[in-house]
């Protein structure tokens, strides 16, 4: 991995010397990087640009080899609430073809991460023991997927909708996501929504906003129920969704 470039170097120094002895955690030399544990390092990469946090990630992995890897799925797989979802990500901005297929193999059966294993090593072409994967870590897949169908959606109202037309109650894509998942799902659309809030509280809770329309009367019932618990206990808030429901009496807002 290639040094930073000077003028990079010169204006870390010149902050360095501004903010005193803080200011090495604020902006940490490549070197002291590569020196963090993995929790320290995702704590940070957290908050940083997709491109920083994929350079800096792969580069820390790849001082490391597979242990690299084994260490950044513990971390990624725990933390605070509020910040699972946003682990799990990490993983998606790194090159899932530099994962070692042992290392993703070993992976199915953790109760988090083996729903993303298994998409990964299906991904690359090859034919994971899909009995070895917990039905809760494709719940917890599930709620990464179906977010990310609802951002696009929203995202893609945003660019094309009127300037007074309301985001709709229930977009079309996370309908049919959704409905294609529940199909399959030991139970159906109603287990699969308890499922999804028990995998991660805080990303699902906009899900079940939205769900909380679906037209069938037994998975809208589950899903606002499901929305009031979160919504009354504080437990529960999507970073991208932080309003109470359009049924309440609130206008929906996406961040």
């Amino acid at each position: 991995m290639a040094s930073p470039p000077l003028g990079s170097a010169l204006v870390r120094e010149a902050l360095l010397l501004g903010l005193g002895g803080e200011a090495a955690d604020v902006f940490p030399s490549w070197a002291q990087m590569l020196a963090w544990d993995a929790e320290r390092l995702v704590t940070a990469a957290l908050h940083w640009p997709k491109p920083a946090a994929r350079r800096t990630l792969g580069g820390w992995i790849a001082a490391r080899g597979t242990d690299g890897w084994t260490a950044l799925f513990e971390v990624a797989a725990v933390g605070p609430q509020e910040e699972r979802a946003g682990r799990r990500a990490l993983l998606g901005v790194l090159d899932a073809t530099a994962v070692p297929g042992e290392a993703l193999h070993a992976l199915l059966g953790d109760p988090v991460l083996g729903g993303w294993a298994e998409h990964t090593l299906h991904a690359r072409g090859h034919a994971p023991v899909t009995s070895a994967v917990p039905l809760s870590a494709r719940a917890v897949h599930l709620v990464d997927e179906l977010e990310a169908v609802c951002l696009a959606a929203s995202l893609d109202h945003r660019m094309t909708a009127g300037p007074d037309e309301e985001e709709p109650d229930l977009f079309a894509d996370l309908h049919a996501t959704f409905d294609k998942a529940a199909a399959s799902w030991p139970g159906g659309a109603p287990a699969l929504l308890t499922a999804l809030a028990a995998a991660d509280p805080h990303a699902s809770a906009s899900l079940m906003r939205q769900f909380s329309h679906h037209p069938d009367r037994a998975t809208s019932e589950r899903a606002r129920r499901a929305w009031r618990t979160f919504h009354t206990s504080g437990r529960a808030r999507s970073p991208r969704a932080t309003k109470s429901a359009k049924r309440a009496g609130g206008k929906r807002k996406r961040y």
